[in-house]
């Protein structure tokens, strides 16, 4: 390996990338936010993987573990907009909203 720390360092980016889709887990209204970057990571690797298939330089396994990442990607658009259905506006200048689960002030994109 030439360059082991592109590998470390891809691994400790992905270790604390699952820890986020964890705490997301826990309240999906609270860290409603962080849904996007889970969209932008789960699509990306996807896209990735589907392109190096069809090029011929990807696995199929590795192909069907992107493919598998996609089908969470799209559950987390519906999820992005299923929360957004679930907050309700307030009367606030910045678009500030409140969960009507816990009651936390929510920014809405």
């Amino acid at each position: 390996m030439k360059h082991p720390e592109f590998f470390y360092g891809f691994i400790g980016v992905a270790v604390a990338v699952q820890i986020v889709f964890l705490i997301i887990s826990r309240d999906p209204a609270k860290y409603r936010l962080m849904i996007l970057p889970s969209i932008i990571e789960k699509f990306s690797f996807s896209l990735a993987t589907a392109l190096l298939f069809t090029n011929g330089r990807l696995a199929p396994q590795m192909f069907a573990a992107g493919m598998i990442d996609m089908l969470l990607g799209i559950f987390f658009v519906v999820s992005w907009f299923k929360l957004k259905e679930e907050l309700k506006f307030t009367a606030t200048a910045n678009r500030r909203l409140l969960c009507k689960k816990c009651q936390q002030p929510q920014i809405i994109l």
